[in-house]
């Protein structure tokens, strides 16, 4: 087998720090012979651990016995039950409407709206401890009547001719 060494590697295999020029190391009379770098492997090292920690000398506070009421001092809590109400489906489709009639397709949207919107109510008036969002189905009126009216004035104003509606090319 050949010997892959530099002339400078240690036989040992070791790690040697690096000298300034070509001078010979030379352990220290510190150093125990064999000790390359100054490192020992771990079987011949003169670690010792350390002692076991003393175990405390107070024992543990005994558990607190539970309050009469909650937390320390605390009055126990109440529940109360709320009151709440499903919502209206109509009414959510009335107020969304009412939106896309007024900035896609006025006079469709606006319309749905109103439909949709009227109904809601009434339904909800009918039965005001079921539903709860009657503010949405008044504004899918309102918002409707206003896309209708935006719609209409549109209308008339391109059948006049005061306006164009198609892209011109």
């Amino acid at each position: 087998m050949p010997d892959d060494r530099h002339d400078d590697e240690p036989a040992s295999g070791g790690w040697l720090p690096p000298t300034g020029g070509d001078a010979p190391i030379t352990p220290s009379p510190a150093e125990p012979s064999g000790a390359a770098g100054g490192w020992l492997p771990p079987s011949e090292s003169s670690y010792v651990p350390p002692p076991p920690q003393p175990e405390p000398s107070y024992a543990p506070p005994p558990p607190r016995p539970p309050a009469a009421s909650g937390w320390a001092g605390q009055p126990a809590p109440t529940y109360q039950q709320t009151n709440w109400r499903e919502s209206h489906g109509r009414a959510g489709a009335a107020l969304v409407g009412g939106i896309v009639g007024l900035v896609v397709c006025p006079i469709v949207f606006s319309v749905i709206a109103i439909v949709l919107g009227t109904q809601a109510r009434r339904e909800i008036d009918a039965a005001p401890e079921r539903y709860g969002n009657r503010g949405q189905a008044q504004w899918g009126v309102n918002l409707g009547w206003i896309g209708l009216a935006f719609g209409i004035v549109l209308l008339v104003l391109a059948l006049t001719g005061e306006i164009v509606l198609t892209p011109e090319g």
